[in-house]
């Protein structure tokens, strides 16, 4: 997530139609080809792509690094999402975009004052409708508060009710403090600190790259806390199940030795049985990696069993 924050680096940080009112708010669609997409997320059904691009030639008016829908494939018409509910571009830098499953709300991070009312030029999570064209600031408290830090790292539940993000801010809950992670119910506004220990304590370390489950009830993380697992130190993989509290170690081997190396980028699959991961530990049994290069590896929550998804 560039230009955002180092302290991300320190833990590893991975319609169906716009009605008319939407396309009339919004800036000229121009062709696919003029832009330069990056980090795109595309829609189950595959009819909306979203992506981030710093070419100015993607839409009028816009400058550096902003958020763009685009509808259907190569050479689908493109339209800003980084942007005001009037349509004007955002006047500063739009990062991370993901889109929910049914293409109706875009989530990015942004450090653009204006996209607003009363916006600042600190970075915070947005939730654009692409449909209405309405815009609000998300990476706030259950009270509405705004955060009083930097927010990064955008990650939906799969059934849209959930908005897991990053953030240093310390007046979002009480106690809270360091790189944390927060989940954010999207109906209510309630807001809760994810990357807790059992009894509800923040965890001592920064903590980053939340993975969801569908319903968002659990999720994967990777976090460089000393207290999330007993025993266990450096940058792990962790699942922790939001209703119980419960927490264990996914970078681990069959016989559940923590691994050696920096462990990251969780990626969840289907109910939170399978956990995607890389890691460039190199004291796992079955797994020699001598030289510490960083591999992905797939863990079974239930079983244990751990397999190599890509030799590098």
């Amino acid at each position: 997530m560039q230009g955002r924050s180092d302290a991300r680096e320190s833990v590893g940080f991975l319609t169906v139609g716009l009605c008319a009112a939407w396309i009339a708010i919004s800036i000229a669609s121009v062709p696919a080809s003029a832009c330069t997409i990056d980090r795109p997320r595309t829609t189950p059904d595959g009819e909306w792509t979203v992506f981030e691009s710093p070419s100015s030639d993607c839409g009028a008016g816009a400058q550096g690094p902003q958020i763009y829908l685009r509808h259907g494939g190569p050479g689908g018409a493109i339209t800003l999402v980084s942007s005001s509910a009037t349509g004007a571009p955002g006047g500063q830098f739009s990062h991370d975009p993901i889109i929910s499953d049914d293409g109706r709300f875009v989530y990015f991070q942004s450090n653009s004052p204006n996209l607003v009312s009363a916006g600042d030029n600190v970075y915070r999570i947005y939730e654009k409708n692409v449909r209405s064209g309405a815009v609000r600031m998300v990476s706030s408290s259950s009270a509405g508060k705004w955060a009083d830090g930097a927010s990064f790292g955008a990650a939906l539940s799969g059934d849209g009710r959930f908005l897991f993000f990053e953030s240093v801010g310390t007046n979002l809950v009480p106690g809270a403090r360091g790189y944390q992670i927060y989940r954010k119910n999207l109906s209510t506004g309630e807001l809760a600190l994810a990357t807790a220990d059992a009894a509800g304590k923040a965890l001592n370390g920064s903590s980053g790259k939340a993975a969801p489950t569908a319903d968002g009830s659990r999720f994967a993380f990777a976090s460089g806390a000393a207290d999330v697992v007993p025993g266990v130190g450096g940058n792990q993989v962790y699942f922790r199940d939001l209703v119980t509290g419960a927490i264990d170690l996914v970078s681990a081997d069959a016989k559940g030795v923590a691994g050696d190396g920096f462990s990251s980028e969780p990626a969840v699959e289907g109910d939170g049985t399978w956990v995607v991961f890389k890691s460039s530990a190199t004291n796992w049994h079955g797994f020699p990696n001598p030289t510490g290069e960083k591999r992905a590896y797939r863990k079974n929550r239930r079983t244990g069993e751990l397999t190599a998804v890509s030799p590098n």
